[in-house]
């Protein structure tokens, strides 16, 4: 297993904080607590920040949350270091360029520009994106049609951000990353296993099984809720979720207990999983919702780490319930209300 702690990520995380809490944070609501400095921080930003420039960063990095993943692959894929080397690269690229790296993350090199339909793009949204509900496909189309113009932007975007609001704070905000990463590599190397298990609320319990070809890239201001997992190989994880390993895990599990099933028809969701693994869609449709609104409780119970899921034929994504992880966090839960007894060790 390699731990990293990467300035390129960190800049792009911090750009992801940004959007998280000033763009589309559902009701302000947070299991895990943020980093005091780094809050007061995107305050600043947001106090700051040109409305021109924030609605550039809403279209292009939260509406297209595409745009935010590939250059997160991209800084893997050219083994990029820093912030201004990722810049430097982007605006190197030609529009055709540009427009490959879209294709390739949407498995559609095979194809040309021209022939691509909305249908096209928003299955091969489905096919590669976990979460797939926001819409997207007709912006990603734009982009196809007009090239020079939205990579123009959007490079041009991600500058502006970089010059105004990020380059006043790297150099405290690098300080501090690379101090807790260093302690962080130091807690996950002592039990791996444990570690990964617990800051992914269970999600990647498997994860070291039989494969130590995994990278794990750490970051500061990684919004608290944010992971990413390519094919289980390459996670970004963020290190103020070490809170979870503290004595405050108590409080913390059942916060993400009491959050995740404060709806009752996410508790009727956990029964119907109990029985059955559903597909997403077929959830939708027993409880009369939309796929969005679906897709929001689902999101909320695997945060918490009450379901799972896999992916079916045809890019069917299937669900269910965690029996293991929702005793645990019973328990956990019981133990913090009643002062007695233990929360599980895994």
């Amino acid at each position: 297993m390699k731990v990293i702690y990467n300035h390129a990520v960190e800049f792009l995380c911090f750009l992801n904080s940004f959007i998280d809490q000033k763009l589309e944070k559902e009701d302000g609501e947070s299991s895990i607590p943020p980093d005091p400095r780094i809050a007061e921080i995107i305050q600043e930003v947001d106090r700051n920040i040109s409305p021109f420039l924030k609605n550039d960063i809403d279209l292009f990095f939260c509406k297209m949350f595409i745009t935010f993943w590939i250059l997160f692959f991209l800084i893997h894929q050219k083994a990029i270091t820093n912030d201004e080397e990722l810049l430097t690269y982007l605006q190197g690229l030609s529009d055709e360029e540009f427009l490959k790296l879209f294709l390739m993350h949407l498995k559609m090199e095979n194809k040309t520009v021209k022939e691509l339909t909305l249908k096209d793009i928003r299955e091969g949204v489905k096919a590669n994106f976990i979460n797939p509900a926001k819409s997207q496909e007709k912006l990603i189309k734009q982009l196809f049609d007009a090239p020079e113009e939205w990579r123009t932007r959007i490079v041009q975007t991600l500058a502006d951000f970089h010059q105004s609001h990020y380059l006043p704070y790297r150099k405290e905000l690098i300080a501090l990353g690379s101090e807790k990463a260093a302690e962080t590599e130091s807690l996950l190397h002592q039990n791996p296993a444990h570690f990964l298990d617990t800051l992914t609320l269970g999600h990647y319990s498997n994860l070291l099984d039989g494969d130590e070809n995994i990278t794990v890239c750490l970051s500061y201001t990684c919004d608290t809720g944010s992971m990413i997992s390519i094919k289980k190989k390459l996670i970004l994880l963020g290190i103020t979720r070490t809170t979870l390993l503290t004595s405050a895990n108590r409080k913390l599990q059942t916060n993400i207990l009491f959050s995740a099933l404060s709806d009752n028809k996410r508790v009727e969701i956990l029964r119907l999983l109990g029985e059955k693994e559903w597909f997403s869609n077929e959830l939708a449709k027993h409880f009369g919702l939309t796929a969005a609104t679906m897709s929001y409780h689902l999101s909320k119970m695997i945060s918490a780490g009450l379901i799972s899921f896999r992916i079916g034929e045809k890019n069917k994504i299937f669900y269910s319930i965690k029996k293991d992880n929702l005793r645990n966090l019973l328990q956990c839960a019981a133990a913090d209300l009643t002062g007695e007894g233990d929360c599980p060790q895994q």
